[in-house]
């Protein structure tokens, strides 16, 4: 994959997440816009399914830049870390040898986990607010989109004007926890 920085510098790695976000963020923007100009379910469905493309793709995109600076030696991690970010487990195979396994954690996990070692990497101990309502709101927006992604019932895939709130309170949390992780960062340069 010629967008994977796994194997590049740290500067092409930052750059791969700054590509990253601007791209899911214009779509963001864009299913928001629809939205509001009169949108009807399909179009509540596509904001909450763009808002959490966008908060996926910046999650590998971090992941990516955090195992460039491991190897690049901008930022040491412990091998469980390496392994969680490479999403890889450990076993033995029936014939005793060694066997790497693909492991998938929980999502709010994983990005709790994620976004803590990006911020390492860039020099910043930062822990993802989780006591206040913007995390709760994430927590259930989590919910509401398993339910539109796997609905269940015709009933499942529809959103209210409560659901779409909520939607929009977590996509402000998240764009402040990203906030506060990059003016963290610009202070730290400036330092």
């Amino acid at each position: 994959m010629a967008d994977d920085p796994i194997a590049q510098s740290q500067a092409e790695a930052e750059a791969f997440v700054e590509r990253m976000r601007n791209t899911f963020l214009d779509d963001v923007q864009e299913a928001r816009r629809r939205l509001e100009a009169g949108g009807q379910q399909f179009d509540r469905r596509a904001y909450i399914r763009a808002f959490f493309a966008s908060v996926e793709g910046l999650m590998f995109a971090f992941n990516r830049t955090a195992i460039a600076a491991h190897a690049g030696g901008f930022l040491e991690l412990e091998p469980a870390e390496v392994a969680v970010l490479r999403e890889e487990t450990y076993d033995l195979s029936d014939n005793g040898t060694p066997a790497v396994r693909k492991k998938y954690a929980s999502f709010l996990p994983r990005f709790r986990f994620t976004v803590s070692i990006f911020a390492r990497g860039l020099g910043i101990d930062y822990r993802v607010p989780v006591d206040g309502p913007g995390w709760q709101a994430f927590r259930q927006a989590v919910d509401l989109r398993d339910r539109v992604t796997h609905p269940r019932s015709l009933e499942g895939g529809q959103l209210s004007d409560a659901d779409l709130q909520l939607v929009h309170q977590a996509h402000d949390w998240y764009e402040s926890v990203l906030a506060s992780i990059f003016e963290a960062f610009r202070q730290r340069a400036k330092a």
